[in-house]
């Protein structure tokens, strides 16, 4: 008795099942073999998770014609946003793209210059006055993202069927009660730096570019103005915060080495 695999039987039966069967085992395993993470283009280790966001350079203009062109588009469209993008004062980083609009949201870094802040040297002079600062300004960025940008969302809150518009919520970590250092703000390279995610809007999975383009370029810089700049804050009551947070810290230091 001739079996499957023999003459020319054989061959149309291998053609047609064999060579796939075996190419979808190799990708099967070649995928269990890979790291978690790194087929993202992210690098293991480190504590932080942020990509270097190389791939892409460009202004607020360029991010807006940018967001006007996919307008529409499927969803993996968005990835073309990582990359750094130049504000007048401050610039914006797309770290990580999600994959589709019901994966965890977008990563995303807002840098400002030292000198455009205007945050005197003073305020955070040490590290528990710089942790101080983080917190104050993690805190006003999370009200005014839920303030001003919560109002605004309008549709995309994310409820609805699956065609729904949905995404465009602007999130940071919500600081608690007590004062603490956190990766959501950070001082790095003469820089205050904040991270934050962000649920690109879409219909489906179609892109809604300009709702994008809405929340990143018209109604994020007065967020971060009012968050991340010195003039913005009432200079009396900041000093006072930061200087209680020291005292505090003092007070718990000199109180453990009593016992």
């Amino acid at each position: 008795m001739s079996g499957r695999g023999r003459g020319r039987g054989g061959d149309v039966y291998r053609n047609k099942y064999g060579k796939g069967r075996g190419r979808g085992r190799g990708e099967k395993s070649r995928r269990r073999g890979m790291p978690r993470g790194l087929g993202s283009g992210y690098t293991s280790g480190g504590d932080t998770g942020i990509r270097s966001a190389a791939m892409r350079r460009g202004n607020e203009t360029e991010l807006r014609q940018l967001l006007q062109r996919i307008d529409g588009a499927g969803y993996p469209a968005y990835k073309d946003m990582i990359g750094t993008w130049v504000f007048s004062s401050f610039s914006l980083i797309i770290d990580h793209v999600q994959s589709d609009p019901f994966a965890p949201p977008s990563r995303a870094r807002v840098r400002v210059d030292t000198q455009e802040a205007g945050f005197p040297i003073a305020l955070h002079a040490n590290k528990i006055r710089t942790v101080a600062l983080c917190d104050r300004i993690t805190r006003e960025f999370w009200r005014n993202a839920h303030g001003r940008l919560d109002e605004q969302a309008g549709c995309g809150g994310g409820s609805g069927g699956w065609g729904s518009s949905k995404g465009g919520n602007i999130n940071i970590e919500q600081p608690g009660q007590h004062v603490l250092e956190r990766t959501s703000c950070v001082f790095s390279d003469g820089c205050w730096e904040l991270r934050f995610t962000v649920a690109l809007p879409a219909q489906g999975r179609s892109i809604e570019g300009l709702r994008a383009l809405a929340r990143l370029c018209d109604e994020l810089p007065p967020v971060v103005r009012q968050s991340a700049f010195y003039d913005r804050f009432d200079i009396k009551e900041l000093e006072e915060y930061i200087l209680s947070v020291e005292d505090q810290e003092h007070l718990r230091n000199v109180s453990l080495k009593q016992g």
